[in-house]
């Protein structure tokens, strides 16, 4: 079991370190599957060892580069067909004819 928490926090290290390295070198959107990979696995690490001060200031690293989206009231995201401002606000083009 040891050797298996180990292995996910390498994992996670890895995936954080490749993306810092891909940030680093203008390429943010390729950077985010790798921290969001690294937030899982940091997560489920913190799930079973919840005192961890390692993981979770990994955790709030990776964070940092890619924030959780923020939830509505009462925890709810809205709707996948909700508009939003910037679709029904005049005179703003999304770079769409």
């Amino acid at each position: 079991q040891a050797a298996i928490r180990v292995a996910q926090y390498n994992a996670a290290n890895l995936n954080m370190r490749e993306a810092f390295s891909l940030v680093a070198n203008d390429q943010a959107g390729r950077a985010l599957p790798l921290v969001e990979v690294a937030k899982g696995l940091y997560r489920q690490l913190l799930r079973e060892a919840p005192d961890d001060e390692a993981v979770r200031y990994n955790l709030s690293r990776a964070l940092l580069l890619a924030p959780d989206p923020v939830k509505g009231p009462e925890g709810l995201s809205p709707p996948d067909d909700a508009e939003r401002a910037v679709t029904t606000m005049r005179g703003f083009s999304p770079g769409m004819p």
